[in-house]
């Protein structure tokens, strides 16, 4: 098995200037469907490595194949109309009508068939993922899903060897491109500035965030700087700034007093320099610290018990930029913060007790949440129409929820007045499937839907997509020999931002 600093990566396709060019490639436009007087295959065998998905069909271009390296494969396509031209990419091979070969390809090759009429070409393209990569089952898709590709990170969580893999996925679940990171990998994302990046743990002990440009090539690695050590770097979030900085986060070692609070009834006594800190670090691709903020600075500490107190009292697990602020997510105190830049201190706060450590900071109250708070959340962002999106875990509550049946629901609060955070709708994963006791996430897509990754332990089902009306559009779940693969994170992507060029066999 590769790991992802040896596989040959090929460069992406430009984004296309007109839906032409993508015609003429063999895609069809985003949303629409195939246009079935363009040539097409009636048929397409690839026999020597596993089954293709999903089974073959004319009007579908992409399909994934488990290939050990060196694997031979036979490869026989039909062309509809026997006067098409077929023509295999690796070799150049064409053929009227139909065409076969063979060919060795490793577990990151594609192999491609071009049928043409002279005017047009329209590309089938196979997919060769590693022999360990779970198989991606559509459980659900309507015609509510959104167009795009799905960045996502399989993996078992907390396996012994890890299992994980970085990978992009269309919603007929074939994985169009699978990575292995060195050990595993979380948080694979596309930024603004069309570069990539994912968190990678590592066998030193690190866990860098890896950079990776626009042709999906590691070019650079981010980690703590000015001091603190980079084994610390936490790979939960991760953010390329409008400055191109990086905004990284940390779990970090500090001796703490916590000896007037209790632990299990006791006084706590806490070996010193085995807590944790949530720092939260701004630094330039040079290493040069900007900003840098610590838990220990600004949170009420009393509200912070309810987790991994006192080691890991504050538990930071997202970061999201909000007109120049930093909005924070502290999982151990069931708080969501918005920090001041460059003074540290908190704008505001949600969740907690009153009043606020800082006399200057606001709380604001949570109106009209059926659930009436959050609790032990994950995953905090920003709509585009201002308001807060968050995934609520549902575990480690501070108030009434604490002591009721827990569940696990994505809430949307709408912060528009200033002074407190409204609540506009939520979706509850249904009681059959259980409850994300830690992990999950979701992001707004342009559409208004919510795509949702429901963590890497707990429910059965590992990704979602539901709709305005809370009408669940997509869902997907993962396994391998019986074993249940989540994702940390999961994104979408356009197929005119991300056009992958095959990478052929030689």
């Amino acid at each position: 098995m590769h790991h992802i600093a040896e596989y040959r990566i090929g460069p992406l396709v430009a984004v296309c200037a007109a839906c032409a060019v993508l015609l003429a490639a063999g895609c069809s436009a985003p949303g629409t469907p195939p246009d079935a007087s363009r040539p097409r295959l009636s048929a397409l065998e690839v026999t020597g490595g596993g089954a293709l998905v999903p089974s073959f069909s004319a009007d579908v271009r992409h399909y994934s194949l488990r290939c050990a390296d060196g694997t031979t494969l036979r490869v026989a396509a039909r062309a509809e109309d026997a006067a098409h031209r077929l023509r295999l990419l690796h070799n150049e091979r064409t053929a009227t009508g139909t065409v076969a070969d063979s060919v060795t390809v490793n577990d990151d090759h594609d192999v491609v068939v071009e049928v043409g009429d002279g005017n047009a070409a329209v590309r089938y393209t196979v997919h060769c993922i590693p022999t360990g990569f779970p198989d991606i089952v559509i459980e659900r898709r309507t015609d509510g899903v959104s167009d795009g590709l799905l960045l996502m990170t399989p993996g078992v969580r907390r396996a012994d060897p890890p299992k994980s893999f970085l990978a992009i996925v269309d919603n007929n679940g074939v994985a169009r491109w699978v990575r292995t990171p060195n050990l595993s990998a979380r948080n694979f994302r596309r930024h603004p500035d069309g570069r990539y990046s994912f968190s990678e743990r590592r066998p030193d002990g690190t866990e860098p965030t890896v950079i990776l440009n626009a042709r999906l090539e590691p070019v650079a690695t981010a980690t703590l700087a000015g001091g603190l050590l980079p084994e610390h770097t936490g790979g939960h979030d991760f953010l390329v700034t409008e400055d191109g900085n990086y905004l990284l986060m940390a779990y970090y070692p500090n001796a703490r007093d916590f000896s007037g609070f209790e632990c299990d009834g006791e006084p706590c006594s806490v070996p010193a320099g085995t807590e944790t800190d949530s720092v939260i670090q701004e630094v330039t691709p040079d290493g040069d610290v900007v900003f840098e903020w610590n838990s220990w600075d600004h949170v009420k500490i009393e509200d912070c018990t309810i987790h991994r107190f006192p080691n890991d009292y504050a538990h930071l697990n997202s970061l999201h930029e909000l007109d120049g602020d930093i909005v924070a997510s502290l999982r151990g105190c069931a708080q969501v913060v918005r920090i001041d830049r460059p003074s540290g201190r908190l704008v505001w706060q949600m969740g907690g007790t009153e009043p606020p450590r800082d006399a200057t900071t606001r709380l604001l109250p949570l109106v009209g949440d059926p659930a009436g708070e959050f609790c032990g959340q994950h995953h905090v962002t920003a709509t585009a129409s201002g308001s807060l999106l968050m995934f609520d875990n549902g575990t480690h509550c501070l108030g009434t929820r604490k002591s009721e049946t827990p569940f696990t629901r994505i809430v949307e609060y709408d912060l528009s007045s200033g002074t407190e955070a409204r609540f506009v709708r939520d979706y509850r994963l249904p009681p059959e499937d259980g409850v994300a006791a830690s992990g999950g996430g979701v992001v707004a897509l342009d559409s208004g839907n919510w795509l949702i990754t429901w963590g890497s332990n707990g429910p059965q089902i590992a990704v979602s997509e539901v709709d305005t009306d809370g009408n669940e559009v997509l869902r997907i779940s993962m396994w391998k020999d019986g074993e249940r693969y989540g994702t940390g994170r999961v994104y979408r992507v356009s197929e005119t931002a991300l056009a992958l060029q095959p990478n052929l066999p030689e």
